[in-house]
Order: C-alpha cells, then structure tokens, then sequence
C-alpha cells in the first residue's frame, strides 16, 4: 500500500510540475526580446499617443508620411516631421554617433525648421524595448517623460534621408 501511494505521490508531483512548465513558459515565450544595436537600424514612425501595439498596415503607413526616425547603420539618428506639402518642417539629426547601452539609446541632436535652428547638440535618450521584429516601445529619459511605440515603415533610408540625399531643408 506504501508503494503505491509513494507512486502515485511522485506521478501528482510530475503532473503538477508539467502542468506549471505548460502555463509558465508560454508567458515566458511572450517576454520581450533582447535588443540588438542592428534591430534599430531602419525607419520608424511612432504612434500617436503612448503605447499602442494595435495599428494596422494602413495607419502605420500614414504616420510614416507625417513623423519618422531614421536610425543608420552607424547609429547616427535624424528625424524628420513632415508638413501638409510633403516638405520637411522639423529635421532633427545626431551630431555624432548614438550609444547604445542596456538598450537605451542616446544622442546629441541638433534641431532645424525651415527657417532657423531650434536647438543645438541637445542631450536625448531612449530607453527601447523590442516587442517584435517592426515594433518596439520606447521612453524618453530626459526632458519631457513621453511613450510611444515604434513601428518600422516600408521605405528606405537612402530614399528619405537628408543625409543621405546631401539635402538642405533651410
């Protein structure tokens, strides 16, 4: 009667193991992955207010033609407000190589409107997480405390950045 009462104690035990392994690693699975300096290069609009993970194709592409971040291969960082002509109405870019630690990402911009320099070798951080291969959240760490969440458009670095068509929005 022992044994099988120890038998069938050890069988509860290993069930209520696999049954915890079965619903704990499923949400293990969904944590954030970890963030490597190449998943940023690209660019990425953001959403319109906080975190929001449920923008379709359509309103992605949307925010794409009016507020993008451009992250290069070198880190360097530029973004581009765009007005209702299509022109560019705030061009912000890094002065310098971005750092990239812990994943947060860091930054010395320079600000431009079409008419003047707004500011200079201003400090800015992001603190990012991935939540897949196209979206990301991010805070600010400095300065106004703002979330968002990136979503990576379509288009190409060389087809929309300044820099790299030696542009001048002044």
């Amino acid at each position: 009667m022992k044994v099988v009462l120890k038998n069938a104690k050890i069988q509860f035990l290993a069930i209520c193991g696999f049954v915890l392994l079965n619903t704990t690693l499923p949400f293990l699975s969904n944590a954030h992955a970890e963030l490597n300096p190449s998943d940023l290069i690209g660019i990425w609009t953001t959403s319109d207010n906080g975190i929001q993970h449920d923008y379709n194709k359509a309103k992605i592409e949307q925010n794409c033609n009016e507020f993008v971040i451009i992250i290069h291969a070198d880190l360097r960082v530029e973004s581009i407000a765009f007005a209702k002509d299509g022109k560019f109405d705030l061009w912000s870019v890094s002065d310098e190589k971005c750092s990239f630690r812990e994943s947060t990402l860091s930054c010395n911009m320079t600000t431009r409107s079409r008419k003047r320099i707004v500011s200079i070798s201003n400090s800015v951080s992001w603190k990012l997480e991935k939540v897949n291969q196209t979206t990301m959240d991010s805070w600010t760490l400095n300065g106004r405390q703002i979330s968002d969440t990136m979503f990576r458009c379509s288009r190409k670095i060389i087809d929309t950045s300044p820099l790299m068509k030696n542009l001048s929005i002044i």
